[in-house]
């Protein structure tokens, strides 16, 4: 309790403190704020089955663009996180093949979602620890909001493989028996 009252106090809040926290802070709930206001699976669903019904006459058929059989690859179900994803991330195919790897049923843009989060949660614990200089939380904040959840995820695709590398000989020796 005497942390906090220290903390509170007004001489002892730091200009440095209100630099990094504030501006994370206010990051943050951006970031909440987007989230919620994305769209949700159940009006994706929605529109996808009114324009199903809709396309059951043959004269509407013929007026209605073509509609492509290849599915639309989507990172995030918040449309603003997909357009920045397909932008600006260098090779998102890399990181769909590592969590597809994990057998994990997230998105690309959840992924880095999570990677926000830590990023987040790292910087502001990392202002609280004394031995930690305040201009190497955010550093700190980075480091662990990129490489904590890809260590988990490349720990999880490995632990699978071997899982299944482990598995194979039965299933193999499994599939010769029911052969003869």
């Amino acid at each position: 309790m005497k942390f906090l009252d220290n903390f509170l106090s007004p001489e002892s809040f730091s200009s440095d403190i209100a630099v990094w926290v504030i501006p994370g802070l206010v990051g943050l709930l951006l970031l909440v704020i987007v989230l919620l206001l994305g769209d949700d699976s159940t009006s994706i669903l929605r529109k996808r089955i009114k324009r199903a019904q809709g396309s059951g006459s043959k004269a509407q058929g013929l007026t209605q663009q073509a509609i492509s059989i290849r599915r639309k690859e989507t990172d995030s179900e918040i449309a603003v996180f997909d357009m920045l994803i397909k932008k600006f991330l260098p090779r998102p195919q890399l990181l769909r093949n590592l969590i597809a790897r994990t057998g994990l049923k997230i998105t690309l843009g959840a992924y880095l979602a999570i990677c926000a989060g830590v990023f987040a949660v790292a910087t502001i614990g990392s202002f609280f620890l004394p031995l930690i200089p305040t201009p190497a939380a955010p550093l700190i904040g980075l480091v662990s909001g990129l490489g904590l959840p890809y260590f988990i995820m490349n720990f999880l695709a490995n632990r699978r493989r071997n899982k299944f590398i482990d598995n194979f000989p039965e299933a193999i020796d499994l599939m010769v028996r029911g052969l003869k």
